[in-house]
């Protein structure tokens, strides 16, 4: 993603061999934890920044 910010569910989850469903998923998850997007909301309501 870094790489390609406008890649798709679909074209990321062709490239390592995933179900669309399975990407979304965990991207969403990783976007809720703050990894994903560090600063992010879920970030400093856990005490983070």
């Amino acid at each position: 993603m870094n790489q390609n910010p406008a890649i798709t569910y679909k074209e990321l989850a062709d490239s390592i061999n995933r179900s669309t469903s399975t990407v979304k998923r965990h991207i969403q998850e990783l976007k809720a934890s703050g990894a994903l997007f560090p600063g992010s909301e879920a970030q400093r309501a856990a005490g983070g920044e």
